[in-house]
């Protein structure tokens, strides 16, 4: 084969073949020529690095002597890229060898030096072509042992050997001692004639000496981590451990680092729903040894939240109650709970048939929002949802009520006064125009029919008439405030307008939106069901919103005291809303009734701006930032 250049880089080849000859034999090859840009590129395999080489001497010796290389990417027998070594004797003699306990960072091999002294080099091989850096040790010729001396090594009967440098000594003279460990141990100290942890040692030769060398398993190099977690429950719940970048490992492993010394591996535990998460720390890691290591988990028993609406009104007037293992709670309100699971159980009202009774699991510092609906006796009309439930004092607004038993409705009552425009869409839904009033606030709404009547007492509200009928035409910018994310939308407040945002693609889009009295500053959601934001709506309070259909948000409620109220940022926690208020400082919000928060607390610590609220073991605290 014949490589042709062309304009100084070689782009084709020649391969000739065939029998013909000319000229007196001169063989005539048939040709063929290829593009360069053809050939299929060869990958090789990434090079091993090699950092260190211990021991960094080794004596002549007819026997094999073991030496660990430390570097990278290595790579054991059997993997197509393995590892090989190729050694170099003072010569420049090569010797191609298999290396032995190979890891991704340390390998070894028994060297058979013999009597070939002075400098030594090897290099590591992936796959006999990627190569290392080279690696070099010295190979010297001991002097004979000789002397009065006495050598322990211990413990005994592993294979420890020692060495001793020099001829004949005489009284007062120094001699060198070396302890060499075996394969698994490494040295750690001198005990006897001679003390400390130097090695080689010297010791003076004045008097007949003992001396003992003293090993312990382990590679001088790694140190060992081994973590005991505690109690046996909060390992079944999951709880792991891991150090510095490593993975997470379960209970009783353990794990090698070459990261020796203090402050060197950061201990972090895995958090564990119900129990309290351990702190992370460092540990001390000594080479050759294990650091054991137990840390213990606490059992969470933050309080949660359970909240028990029941409807509808006309039951809960009758004397509707529900009960937790027992003891009464009321009729829609909330109570704190211990972690555990609970049975929720409904009082019998005559003539109506109370909701089955339920199971409900209490979590640390959870919300847990259950209803109970009652079923009416025949004939009787219930009223079940309102909406809209505000509208303006001037009326005319569209209200569609949903209920049971409305089949035969006769008249509407709003305020005490009666609806127009309406109309029984069905046994179960009616619609009427809301009549004008001139006073706002929460007014009740009575459904009459020719079986009786149904009411709510709070059932609509001549509310905040400042906007909250504008209508969202175009946006050019604007500032965003707030913002609530559940599954695949995100509720975002851009001035007055609460947008909903479909993120299930990598663009949002605009999916819905309704626009609110005042400036959006904060948005926070209802769990478990997610059903409600509640909005920190500045001048127009604290607003609620149901978003059950996403696409289609709608004004659920709202709290807005005779005073001027501005809500600057919100968060929930345990079933309560924790408001940032620039006028009142902190205020605190029962949401047993979603659309009707109810204000527990007023608190002034000044202009609040932000808010955060965590619960311990000691209890709820509310963080304000002023």
């Amino acid at each position: 084969m014949r490589a042709r250049q062309v304009d100084g880089s070689c782009d084709h080849f020649q391969i000739y073949s065939g029998q013909s000859t000319v000229n007196g034999g001169t063989p005539i090859f048939d040709s063929i020529t290829t593009d360069l840009q053809s050939v299929v590129p060869i990958s090789l395999p990434s090079p091993p690095t090699t950092t260190s080489i211990s021991p960094a001497s080794l004596p002549t010796s007819s026997s094999p002597q073991l030496i660990t290389i430390y570097g990278t990417n290595f790579k054991p027998a059997g993997d197509p890229n393995a590892s090989t070594l190729i050694f170099h004797d003072p010569a420049n003699n090569p010797y191609v060898r298999t290396p032995t306990n190979v890891t991704a960072n340390s390998l070894q091999y028994y060297v058979n030096v013999q009597s070939a002294t002075g400098t030594w080099s090897v290099i590591v091989t992936n796959a006999g072509s990627a190569a290392s850096n080279p690696q070099t040790f010295t190979v010297y010729t001991p002097a004979a042992n000789t002397g009065s001396l006495v050598v322990n090594l211990s413990p005994s009967g592993i294979g420890a050997q020692w060495q001793v440098n020099g001829t004949y000594y005489n009284s007062g003279s120094l001699l060198q001692l070396t302890a060499t460990p075996a394969t698994g141990y490494h040295f750690t100290s001198w005990s006897g004639d001679a003390s400390g942890s130097v090695n080689p040692t010297t010791i003076t030769l004045n008097a007949n000496k003992n001396v003992t060398a003293n090993f312990a398993t382990g590679d001088p190099n790694l140190g060992t981590i081994s973590v005991t977690i505690l109690p046996s429950p909060a390992v079944t719940a999951g709880a792991q451990w891991k150090f510095n970048s490593s993975g997470w490992m379960n209970s009783g492993s353990s794990a090698t680092t070459v990261a020796l010394g203090a402050n060197q591996n950061y201990l972090q535990f895995q958090t564990v729903p119900g129990w309290i998460t351990p702190s992370p720390f460092y540990v001390t890691v000594g080479g050759g040894q294990t650091t054991n290591v137990t840390v213990t988990y606490q059992q969470d028993m933050t309080p949660g939240l359970l909240t028990v609406i029941l409807s509808p009104p006309q039951a809960i007037s009758l004397g509707a109650h529900w009960h937790v293992n027992g003891g009464t709670y009321g009729q829609g309100a909330s109570v704190s709970l211990s972690p555990g699971t609970y049975t929720v159980t409904f009082d019998s009202v005559s003539g109506w048939t109370a909701p089955a009774s339920q199971s409900v699991i209490i979590q640390p510092s959870g919300t847990q929002v259950i209803s109970g609906t009652y079923t009416p006796p025949a004939g009787q009309p219930v009223i079940i949802s309102i909406s809209p439930p505000i509208g303006p004092n001037a009326g005319g607004t569209v209200m569609t009520i949903n209920g049971a038993n409305f089949a035969t409705t006769t008249n509407v009552l709003i305020g005490g006064k009666s609806a127009s425009n309406l109309a029984v869409a069905s046994a179960t839904q009616i619609t009427c125009l809301i009549p004008p009033s001139t006073t706002n606030g929460s007014v009740p709404v009575v459904v009459q029919t020719t079986g009786g009547s149904a009411t709510n007492s709070n059932g609509f509200a001549y509310g905040i008439a400042r906007g909250n009928k504008l209508d969202f035409v175009s946006a050019i910018g604007g500032s965003c405030f707030g913002v609530a994310v559940n599954g695949n939308y995100a509720y975002i407040g851009e001035g007055r307008n609460f947008l909903v945002l479909d993120i299930s693609q990598s663009t949002p889009s605009k999916v819905g939106y309704v626009t609110l009295p005042g400036v959006i500053k904060g948005i926070a959601l209802l769990p478990p069901s997610n059903q409600y934001t509640y909005v920190a709506d500045y001048e127009g309070g604290l607003q609620v919103v149901d978003i059950s259909s996403p696409t289609t948000p709608k004004l659920a409620g709202f709290y807005s005291p005779t005073n001027q109220i501005w809500s600057s940022a919100i968060t929930i926690f345990g079933g309560r809303a924790y408001v940032a208020d620039a006028t009142s400082g902190l205020q605190i919000f029962d949401l047993g009734n979603p659309t009707m928060p109810a204000l527990l607390s007023s608190t002034n610590v000044g202009s609040g701006v932000a808010i955060v609220v965590k619960g311990s073991v000691n209890g709820v605290f509310a963080y304000v930032s002023t």
